[in-house]
This record gives structure tokens, C-alpha cells and sequence, in this order.
């Protein structure tokens, strides 16, 4: 509550004095504290609504022809004395209530269907679209008397789920649109137990892969029609302590296979998770990156050598909500040009959060490991083996075997792959031997063009990868399978 603005007197001149000297403090505070413990803005709003009155301009003042004018005014009204109204100036009904002007003019427009200012409502509408592009969503205000800005417009999300959009523009049967529901609900309802699992052995992880960056990223116009080198992140986020880790690198380190992602997985698992007794992993249902045979025969290793439990929890296609989400919105806010190679991304993530910075760790090609020719992998994981078989939603890793649900609210079944030559867990060998080599020699040349528009300190950079891939400048394209064979050589 705010402190009182106004001075009017307690004397009533005319029937349309406000009485606000009649409304002593204890009053206000009073009628504060019941305003703010309505459990909803729906009975907020009713609230204001029963304590505003609409009528018509009692004396309108001259304006030039081309203002648009009033429709018609409002009284605002506090309760008094054994529950009776008293009409106050609209300074103190809003310091009572610690609102902004505009939520009260927007209010009453939607409760009245009436405009109470000259496109007043026009122009709050205007300016919270701006706002909300400008600051990608955030909501405009921050105090306590905030509204939820984005009812008033939505903004949609970038990855909607497609099953529910085909549902909403009537090409979906209703039994598959309340299917996805049902499954996204016990997805979520599974995160949030996971959630209350949680405890100084437990540990819960949020993952996923951030959108793929280029490198570099500059204001000139010739770079929308040149190919530019792709950075891949892939992201932790520890639901214990907010940590935030990062393993960053380059496709001129490494690709973004099944391999990559589980030498991601299986290194953060062993450095920063060995003394804990049991690990949840929150994650899409991505094939290459979280349900795939590798990680999962990965994983089923690490359970038995570290003796860890580990749960794997795979939400439902287009309902992806984690907390890991939060940290590639902070990212994204920083990626602004110009960036001229992928260490200038690095160093901004570093400076995200200072409060708790992330962990950022920079990969090489001798960072991944090759855990696909691992002796002993699962064939699959999937619990049947024709096509349209159902697919898993959690898996649990304990002591090397692992178990399954094909829903988040069946009992575990163990997985009735068996794994080849099943025996003791053996050390992966190295995926690569020497950086990968830039596949086409279109985006080799389209690089080295660039240069012209960076700083020649950054000109280091693209001549190493000159140095790197001068023999494969002879050759149009190497398929991804022979790049990389050529690198084991």
C-alpha cells in the first residue's frame, strides 16, 4: 500500500466531494490486505469492479475536433464505516490498492464494455506488444500489483505441438488430441514427483540441445547468402542447486551423433554426479540425443560401474516444458552480432548469470568417445520389434539392468532386449583422431570470404581451418559416413 496523495478535506462541499479525509488508514489497511489475499486476479478484478461505479460526463471540457472523446466517466468508492461506500478521488483508490492506472482503465473497459480514456486502451495494448517483443515475452511490470500481460496478448509458442494445432483447426480426431493430452499430463505428473524425489542423494537434471548457431554473425548483408560453421550446444540444468552446465563445440570438432551427445552425457554424469545415489534425467524424446541404443547401453554401464540409479524421463512430443528451456532463452538474449567465431559465443556464456555463471566447457575432437562400437550394446530399446510397436516413456537404470514403462503411469517391466556378448563394461575408444574436415567445399570458400568483414586477429581462426582442410579441396563432398572414417585412419 501506498503512502495517501491526496489532501481532500473532510468538509462536503457539493454531493460530488470526495470524502477521502473520511478513510483513515486503518481502513485502507484494512481494505489492502483483503484485496490482496483473493486467491485469483479474476476475484481482484470483481473486487475493483464492485467498488467502481460508471457514469455519465458531468462536465466535459472543450477539446479540439479531431480528440476523440469520452464516452462516459467512473466514481471509485472505498467501504467506510460499518460497511458503507465513500466516494475517493481516484489517487487513493489506487495507492489504496497498490495498482497501476492502466490495469484500472483496463479493467473497468472489459467489465463495462465501455472506453474510459481517449484510446486509452488502444495505446496499453500498443505498448505492452512492444514491450513484449522488445524483451521477448517478459511481463511488462514487476511489482506485486503486476497483471499477466500475456493474457492480454498471447504469444504463441515456436514449437507447438502439431498433433494439438492439427486437433484446433479440425483435422485431429478427438480421441487422438484427448490421447496426447492424457499422455502429456502423466508426463508432467511424473516430472513433478521426480521434483519431490528430490534431496542431497537424489539429484534431478533437466537436458536438451540448444538450436543450432552460426559462426560468425555479422551486420553485413552478404552473410544471409553464404554458409557459415555451425556450433552445437548441449545443455544441464541441476534442479537441486539452478547450476547451469554447458558443453559447447564446433562441427569442425565433432557432429552431433548418438556419440556426441552420450560422451556429453556420460562425462557430466561422472564429474559433477558420482557421489549421489540416484539420478533423474528429464528430457524429449529426441532419437540421436535421449532415446536411443547407445545412451541407453551408456548408461546401463555407468549404473553398474559407479553402482547409480538412474532414471530416465522422456516427455511427450510437443509438451517439452523443462527448466533447461529458461537457460537457452538467457543464451539467446546474448547472441547479438557481431560474433566472429565460436569462442565469442563461449565468452558470453560465460558472463550469463552472474549471480551463479554457468559452467561452459569448450570441446575438442579428442573430447568424444566412440561408444557405438561398445561390445555389449543393446540391438534397440524398443519394447517390440515391428513398425509401429510402441515406443518407451521411462526408462531406470540399476546394477547394469534396466526397465521400462511405455507409459509414465505403468509399472516397470524389465526391457526384454538382451545385449550382445553381455559382459564387463569396456572403456570406449576415441570417435576421432584429428579435427573433422568441413564436408563442402562451398561452405570452405564461403568462410574464407567472409573474412573480409572481420578483424584480422580473428583471420587465425579461418586459416587453421584452411590448414586443416586443404586436401579435401580437390573433392566436391564427402558423405558424412566417409569424413569420418577418414578421420579414424
Amino acid at each position: 500500500m501506498r503512502e495517501k496523495p491526496c489532501e481532500h478535506g473532510a468538509a462536503k462541499i457539493s454531493e460530488r466531494s470526495f470524502a477521502c479525509a473520511a478513510i483513515s488508514d486503518n481502513m485502507r489497511v484494512d481494505t489492502f490486505h483483503y484485496f490482496w489475499q483473493l486467491p485469483t486476479w479474476d476475484a481482484k478484478k470483481a473486487n475493483v469492479n464492485c467498488l467502481i461505479q460508471p457514469r455519465q460526463i458531468v462536465r466535459r471540457r472543450n477539446v479540439y475536433a479531431d480528440v476523440n472523446k469520452k464516452n462516459c466517466g467512473f466514481d471509485c468508492y472505498l467501504p467506510g464505516l460499518d460497511g458503507i461506500k465513500l466516494r475517493v478521488c481516484k489517487q487513493l483508490f489506487l495507492a489504496t490498492l497498490d495498482l497501476k492506472k492502466d490495469v484500472l482503465q483496463l479493467w473497468i473497459r472489459s467489465k463495462f464494455d465501455i472506453d474510459v480514456t481517449n484510446s486509452g486502451a488502444i495505446n496499453i495494448v500498443r505498448r505492452v506488444a512492444a514491450d513484449s517483443s522488445n524483451r521477448a515475452g517478459t511481463r511488462v511490470l514487476r511489482s506485486e500489483s503486476d497483471m499477466k500481460w500475456l493474457e492480454i496478448i498471447p504469444k504463441p509458442r515456436k514449437d507447438q505441438c502439431d498433433l494439438c494445432v492439427g486437433h484446433k483447426e479440425g483435422n485431429i480426431p478427438e480421441a487422438m488430441y484427448t490421447l496426447r493430452i492424457t499422455k502429456k499430463e502423466e508426463a508432467y505428473s511424473a516430472k513433478s514427483n521426480a521434483i519431490q524425489e528430490m534431496s542431497d542423494d537424489v539429484v534431478v537434471i533437466s537436458m536438451d540441445m540448444l538450436s543450432v548457431l552460426l559462426s560468425p554473425k555479422l551486420h553485413v548483408s552478404e552473410q544471409y547468402y553464404k554458409m557459415k560453421l555451425a556450433l552445437h550446444n548441449y545443455t544441464f540444468y541441476v534442479k537441486n542447486t539452478k547450476d547451469v552446465y554447458l558443453y559447447v563445440w564446433h562441427e569442425g570438432e565433432g557432429g552431433i551423433t548418438a556419440n556426441n551427445i552420450t560422451s556429453c552425457i556420460i562425462n557430466f554424469l561422472e564429474e559433477y554426479c558420482g557421489n549421489k545415489k540416484k539420478v533423474i534425467l528429464i528430457s524429449d524424446g529426441c532419437a540421436y540425443q535421449n532415446k536411443n541404443k547407445v545412451l541407453c547401453s551408456a548408461l546401463a554401464n555407468l549404473s553398474a560401474v559407479k553402482e547409480l540409479t538412474i532414471e530416465q524421463i522422456i516427455l511427450e512430443k510437443g509438451h517439452t516444458k523443462m527448466e533447461v528451456d529458461s537457460v537457452h532463452s538467457t543464451l539467446e538474449k546474448k547472441f547479438k552480432a557481431p560474433i566472429f567465431t565460436p569462442m565469442d559465443y563461449v565468452s558470453r556464456m560465460r558472463q550469463c548469470r552472474p549471480s551463479q555463471p554457468y559452467v561452459v566447457h569448450y570441446l575438442d575432437f579428442n573430447f568424444f568417445k566412440n561408444y557405438e562400437e561398445v561390445p555389449g550394446n543393446f540391438t534397440t530399446v524398443r519394447p517390440g520389434r515391428r513398425t509401429g510397436d510402441a515406443t518407451i516413456g521411462e526408462l531406470l537404470y540399476v546394477n547394469g539392468e534396466v526397465q521400462y514403462k511405455v507409459r509414465h503411469s505403468d509399472e516397470w517391466e524389465a526391457l526384454p532386449q538382451r545385449r550382445i556378448n553381455s559382459r564387463e563394461p569396456v572403456a570406449p575408444a576415441r570417435l576421432y583422431n584429428s579435427p573433422i574436415n568441413i564436408v563442402y567445399v562451398t561452405k570452405y570458400n564461403h568462410l574464407q570470404g567472409l573474412k573480409q568483414y572481420m578483424h584480422r586477429d580473428y583471420h587465425f581462426f579461418m586459416k587453421k581451418l584452411q590448414l586443416l582442410h586443404s586436401r579435401t579441396l580437390s573433392k566436391k563432398k564427402l558423405s558424412p559416413r566417409e569424413n569420418c572414417c577418414s578421420q579414424r585412419e
